[in-house]
């Protein structure tokens, strides 16, 4: 099993040695046995793509029916259909498939790949198709750092979509084509999207799908987006969503009828009765979001400043009428912006103690600023009497979690191999 992972980068060593490189991970994986699934990361950023492209195939072509987990970092990741070539299963590749690598990885039978890492840019074209992994009957992770449709549309990636149960798109995808996209993945388990653009496409061109598996979805959006945008999919799984939103147009309370008509709300009253955990950051309309997930347990709030006008909503108010009453466990960033942010925190949380609304677990995600320590301190001095009464204040370390969308997931430890970090 010592020898059933490696990683090989061509950005810091000579053009003599790369071309040993086969060779080299010929020897390292033939000391594994044989049944042992292989996990393989590629990196070259310093030559040019056909030249990387060519090593990099020639290195995983005698083990591609072994590989479990690949992690590419390759720039001008293409795989052109053959044309003159058909599809072979052979073991052996024929000396057209090694002079054109992108047509040799259109043959490659992946057998035992579950999970793969595309951290380069993968352009989908409106002239041709793309196959990505084409034959890979166990594959259902997936990450994409980079992918763009220059007048495709996701019909020409050719993937396995069915069999995926996590996909995550880092990069920006229009609206409308993530539309496209994310009915042809129904088994979908985890799902993370970055889209930009509003809304337009017409709701009787989506596919509704309903999707009975899908306990985790993230969505991140660069512009203000017509919320209707989730109305065509039903969710009946759903545990955990986060919405990050970049933009601070859409009016804190869902006032806003262009967006938040009463349809939409009746939907998001409907899609999000499963939930149990909520993640928020940028400018999203709170208070419309907690009514409609008034029964969470566990919310995160990505950063105390866009909420700090709502958070008194949290608060236990004198005659009852109160937000999230099943709320457990509340996250917020804290930085040293503001004295007031931990004053609304102690109230919210001493409030909520005292009418017996359970809510049992504060964790804080302090900025390493003298500012923030020292709220952090006083928050918890206030606070003392009901930690010595068992609510747990808890302290974690920002730069570990600089990303919203690793919060909040009970789940983390499902994702083997390095599928679960995403890094810019």
């Amino acid at each position: 099993m010592l020898w059933t992972a490696a990683a090989v980068s061509t950005n810091t060593i000579n053009r003599k040695r790369r071309r040993k490189l086969p060779q080299l991970l010929d020897r390292w994986f033939s000391r594994s046995n044989f049944p042992l699934p292989l996990s393989f990361k590629f990196t070259s950023g310093n030559e040019r793509h056909e030249k990387a492209m060519k090593t990099f195939t020639a290195c995983i072509t005698p083990f591609a029916h072994r590989f479990r987990h690949l992690d590419l970092d390759l720039l001008g990741f293409v795989c052109p259909i053959p044309t003159e070539l058909q599809l072979s299963t052979a073991s052996q590749p024929t000396q057209t498939q090694l002079n054109r690598p992108g047509i040799l990885w259109s043959t490659l039978q992946f057998l035992q790949l579950e999970s793969a890492i595309i951290r380069e840019n993968v352009n989908i074209k409106s002239d041709s198709k793309t196959p990505v992994f084409p034959f890979a009957p166990r594959l259902q992770r997936l990450r994409m750092d980079s992918l763009s449709f220059e007048g495709g549309t996701p019909l020409q990636l050719i993937l396995p979509w069915s069999q995926l149960t996590h996909l995550i798109l880092v990069g920006l995808l229009k609206s409308h084509l993530w539309l496209q996209l994310f009915p042809m993945c129904p088994n979908l388990q985890h799902g993370l999207f970055d889209l930009y653009e509003e809304f337009t496409l017409a709701p009787s061109t989506a596919k509704h799908v309903i999707f009975h598996h899908l306990v985790d979805l993230t969505f991140g959006f660069s512009d203000p987006i017509n919320p209707s945008i989730l109305g065509h999919f039903d969710f009946p799984a759903l545990k955990t969503l986060r919405l990050q939103n970049d933009s601070d147009i859409t009016s804190s309370d869902g006032a806003d009828d262009v967006f938040w008509t009463a349809t939409t709300r009746r939907r998001l009253y409907q899609q999000v009765a499963p939930l149990e955990r909520l993640s928020l950051g940028g400018g999203w309309p709170f208070v419309c979001i907690f009514k409609a997930a008034a029964h969470i347990v566990e919310l995160d709030l990505d950063d105390i400043l866009n909420f700090q006008p709502y958070l008194p909503s949290l608060q236990h108010l004198p005659d009852g009428d109160s937000l999230l009453t099943n709320l457990r466990a509340l996250s917020v960033n804290i930085g040293g912006h503001s004295e007031l942010q931990t004053d609304v925190l102690a109230n919210i949380v001493t409030s909520r103690r005292c009418a017996h609304l359970g809510i049992e677990k504060l964790t804080l995600y302090p900025c390493r600023d003298f500012e923030s320590q020292k709220y952090v301190k006083k928050l918890t001095g206030q606070l003392q009497p009901l930690i010595d009464d068992g609510f747990i204040l808890e302290l974690r370390d920002a730069a570990m979690f600089t990303h919203w969308y690793k919060r909040l997931d009970p789940t983390a430890t499902a994702w083997r191999e390095g599928i679960f970090d995403i890094e810019d």
